[in-house]
């Protein structure tokens, strides 16, 4: 059985998911966004060139798809593959996200970079047939993008949200595209490769960024600003490789290949002015001066051999607790412990496990479900593992569903499950994408 103090974590992480999407509903209509018709489906913009070498393959894969049970109940792990996407430049597909902040009739919008291309996929769930409904190619041929992310800001000049995608990759280049208008909204510069990229869900115009530079950056993408750089002698020492915000955005984990955790304030006097300055358009001549706030020391230092022992590739927060995976697929859930003064290594372990494999990989990136309390994450030879966070945690070294299809041999780089836990996309090293279906 599990203790007290883990179920009240998971209790908590679902309360305040619940919290979180009421506040981000704020009373609209079904709960969730919803975008009107003339933006459901449009072609890619000319002006920064068209990649329509994807296409989907209609044919159902679902007697191809099977289980390996190692759990009696299985009911809300059970998935069938039902579409088997290829994409034409043949190369990794490092990302695939799907849109959660905005409810499409009839299906999801997701996303996926690989080689120099983004594309945006409509999958409809009644038909289960997919849809390529926008594409870019970048304009330099040595582009390489690892992340993308989605977010939605109000718009008060339209009747439907801004809905913008960001991507980056190797060549330190942030595309921030809007795909209501088909068109680059902005493009930021960093000095290093982006490996990993994610927006605040309490301030959706708030980007943060894993470097390859060992930095930590958080952007303004409607004022196209740099506000804060997280490095110092007391930061990471070695490639950033995922970053993530609370819901309440007032703390930032970050993982690294030096394998360490840490976490940073983003409720800090400073920090606060540079988002308020970049945010508030009454100081307009402050803001076109203000520089990047470095900040050198995190609040919480979750380090080598404490955690993990090997390049730690995965953080996420999970309500006020943290789930981080390392490239020796050891699992660890933990609670930062913030005080009124800070301590280095303060966190309390709640739970850690490994999952034995053939051979160490990273950059491996999972997803939680948090309506459905599911982890998800991909393997070295194309198959997906899942755990019920709910239910089946008593022993998550072996007490997970896999999921697999003769199609998907190889690895699968990243999952992506959408608001309820209904789909799970997944994309893999051979420019395939996998279209996963609750039964």
């Amino acid at each position: 059985m599990l203790n007290f103090n883990i179920r009240n974590v998971f209790e908590q992480a679902i309360e305040t998911y619940i919290l979180h999407e009421q506040r981000y509903r704020n009373g609209i209509s079904n709960g969730r966004r919803i975008l009107s018709a003339k933006f459901q489906s449009c072609s890619w913009f000319n002006s920064l060139g068209i990649s329509l070498d994807a296409n989907a393959d209609d044919r159902s894969d679902e007697s191809n798809g099977e289980e390996e049970v190692r759990s009696s109940a299985k009911t809300r792990t059970a998935y069938s593959c039902i579409q088997i996407i290829k994409e034409n430049h043949r190369q990794q597909i490092y990302a695939v996200e799907i849109n959660n902040q905005v409810q499409y009739p009839d299906g999801i919008l997701f996303a996926s970079v690989g080689a120099n291309s983004i594309q945006v996929y409509k999958f409809d769930t009644n038909t289960n047939k997919t849809q390529l409904v926008h594409a870019y190619l970048d304009p330099d041929a040595n582009e390489e993008y690892f992340a993308c992310a989605w977010t939605t800001i109000d718009d008060k000049t339209e009747t439907s949200p801004k809905v913008l995608l960001a991507a980056g990759g190797e060549r330190g280049v942030i595309r921030i595209l809007d795909i209501n208008r088909k068109s680059q909204h902005t493009a930021l510069l960093q000095t290093g490769a982006i490996n990993h990229l994610t927006f605040a869900k309490a301030k959706p115009n708030l980007l943060c960024t894993a470097s390859k530079n060992f930095t930590v950056t958080l952007w303004d993408v409607l004022s196209s600003m740099c506000l804060v750089v997280f490095h110092g002698p007391n930061g990471h020492t070695d490639q950033v490789l995922c970053v993530d915000i609370n819901d309440k955005c007032t703390m930032l984990a970050s993982a690294s290949m030096d394998r360490s955790v840490f976490v940073w304030s983003l409720a800090s006097e400073k920090v606060r002015e540079q988002i308020d300055l970049a945010e508030n358009p009454m100081h307009e001549q402050q803001r076109r001066l203000i520089k990047a706030y470095a900040v050198a020391f995190p609040d919480i230092e979750a380090k080598a051999k404490t955690l993990h022992s090997h390049y730690v590739d995965n953080v996420q927060w999970y309500g006020d607790a943290l789930i981080s995976r390392s490239a020796d697929n050891t699992f660890c859930l933990w609670q930062p412990i913030i005080g009124n003064t800070t301590k280095a290594s303060s966190f309390k372990l709640l739970l850690k496990w490994i999952v034995h494999e053939k051979e160490y990989i990273w950059f491996l990136k999972l997803d939680i479900c948090r309506a459905s309390q599911l982890l998800a994450i991909g393997t070295l030879d194309g198959q997906i593992q899942v755990w019920d966070l709910r239910h089946h945690m008593h022993n998550p070294a072996v007490d997970f569903v896999k999921l697999k299809n003769m199609n998907s041999k190889a690895k699968i780089s990243r999952v992506s499950f959408n608001y309820d836990g209904s789909i799970l996309v997944a994309c893999s090293d051979d420019s395939r994408i996998f279209i996963w279906k609750r039964k």
